[in-house]
């Protein structure tokens, strides 16, 4: 399941599943307050929720069907109700990110949830394109949650030759988040310059 979205909720819309405010998802935004964020892999458009005015989320998916659905507020408002400035790009991510000149406050990789992974990637070189679209003190984050595939000890891996550090950490939601919308999930943080070594400090994150 790639998406849900509460039916009630007083004030802000609040983000679901593996997107929780109080999980790794919500975490990261809240430590880094990012202003340019750019996101592989659209699903519901969840994410779009942490974004405020002024900032700008760049999101890419390559099944114009998954863009459809989730920019009709029959089904899903996360999109229309967002304070970001969003754009779609419908296109392969990797390939998109290889050929783009942006650089990113975080870069958020979320195409590997299904059992169809797309190997291309999660390559040495994959991660290589996505650190070089960091800016300075910027940060990937990778939700690695899946049914079939560890995928923990591949992207830690794959993050190594780049220079960069990989933690991670896996989430399991009290009673009353679950209530609320949430399930466990997985996140893997790789940051080039060693930013996620203070969230490992405050507990926040386990060693890969």
């Amino acid at each position: 399941m790639h998406g849900t979205h509460l039916l009630a909720y007083d004030g802000v819309l609040p983000a679901t599943m593996y997107y929780f405010e109080e999980g790794p998802v919500g975490q990261v935004f809240a430590i880094m307050e990012p202003d340019n964020v750019g996101i592989v892999g659209l699903e519901a458009g969840t994410i779009g929720v942490y974004g405020g005015t002024g900032d700008t989320y760049t999101f890419w998916e390559i099944d114009r069907l998954i863009v459809d659905i989730a920019q009709d507020p029959q089904y899903f408002s996360y999109l229309s109700t967002t304070k970001a400035d969003v754009e779609i790009l419908v296109e392969d991510g990797h390939h998109g990110l290889a050929t783009a000149d942006m650089q990113f406050d975080l870069l958020v990789i979320d195409a590997v949830g299904c059992d169809a992974i797309p190997i291309h990637i999660l390559t040495v070189e994959a991660m290589q394109v996505y650190v070089d679209r960091l800016a300075l003190g910027g940060s990937l984050l990778l939700h690695v949650s899946n049914r079939y595939f560890d995928l923990w000890p591949l992207l830690a891996g794959a993050a190594t030759p780049s220079g960069a550090e990989a933690w991670g950490q896996r989430y399991f939601p009290t009673e009353d988040a679950t209530s609320g919308g949430a399930v466990p999930s997985s996140w893997i943080v790789i940051s080039p310059n060693g930013e996620v070594r203070e969230w490992m400090d405050s507990g926040r994150f386990a060693l890969i």
